[in-house]
């Protein structure tokens, strides 16, 4: 992803904000703030997110790694970016004076990846937009459906792209430059893990076992392997410890199978 660091004019104040592969404006928490007029522009954005009882700010801001120089030396940081949207959405929620000029502001000088999807959308090359149409309908799917596994952070947005990919063909994060940034550790389970998050609490041999009852995984010579209708599920990780001179592969779960480990559970139970 290319970054370029650019200044855009305000009504005569300079607003530093980041292009991104050179068609798409960006803004960090702190660079919106400063837009806004706060004193504590990174601080002032993040309680307007903490106070979105709503949602009016769902989906509208990515985690990216941007490159900056500070101090002499380049350096790399994990920081929020706001499209030209998420930048009228936060100027709508301000209680600030420059809140509307903002809003005005926002829809003529930045652009958005969004742009160009639509007058992809608006061609007559049909395979292209009933290909989105398409992708835009699973995404929204199944993007629903992770939230009602309460999938935490950027998970269910992560589970959401790679169900359309798998589902469409469409890839949605390259479609949109899109590196959406998950915790490992919340990322991926193994059976230990997983059975602790069950209740009642299963040991890890029950867990495997559970999983080969829903037709999640099978036992082979080369240890477990995941079911790929169920990829959306699983992958595999390959383990620190070396194994006749080569990592050991393993295969990790995602949090979203969890609830239906625990729906398959409460079910056996009840039929008993």
């Amino acid at each position: 992803m290319n970054q370029q660091l650019v200044t855009l004019d305000f009504h005569g104040q300079a607003i530093a904000a980041y292009l991104i592969d050179g068609h798409r404006h960006a803004l960090t928490d702190e660079q919106v703030g400063t837009l806004l007029g706060y004193a504590d522009p990174a601080r002032a954005v993040s309680l307007l997110v903490q106070r979105d009882e709503h949602g009016e700010l769902e989906g509208l801001s990515t985690v990216i790694k941007l490159t900056t120089v500070e101090g002499g030396r380049t350096v790399t940081r994990t920081r929020r970016i706001w499209g030209r949207d998420g930048v009228i959405a936060l100027a709508m929620l301000s209680s600030t004076d420059t809140g509307a000029k903002v809003r005005v502001w926002g829809r003529k000088a930045l652009t958005d990846k969004a742009d160009q999807i639509n007058a992809v959308l608006s061609t007559g090359n049909d395979r292209p937009s009933v290909q989105l149409r398409e992708a835009r309908g699973v995404f929204k799917a199944a993007l629903g459906i992770a939230k009602l596994l309460k999938l935490d952070g950027n998970q269910a947005q992560i589970r959401a792209m790679q169900v359309t990919k798998a589902k469409t063909g469409v890839d949605v994060a390259e479609l949109f430059d899109v590196q959406l940034i998950a915790e490992t550790q919340a990322m991926h389970l193994n059976p230990t893990q997983i059975g602790k998050r069950l209740n009642p609490e299963q040991k890890p041999a029950q867990v495997n076992r559970l999983l080969t009852e829903m037709g999640f995984q099978v036992k082979t010579d080369r240890g477990w392997e995941g079911i790929e209708a169920h990829r959306v599920h699983w992958e595999y990780k390959d383990d620190a410890k070396k194994f006749a001179g080569g990592s050991v592969r393993s295969l990790r779960w995602f949090p979203s199978v969890v609830p239906l480990i625990q729906a398959h559970l409460s079910a056996q139970s009840s039929a008993i």
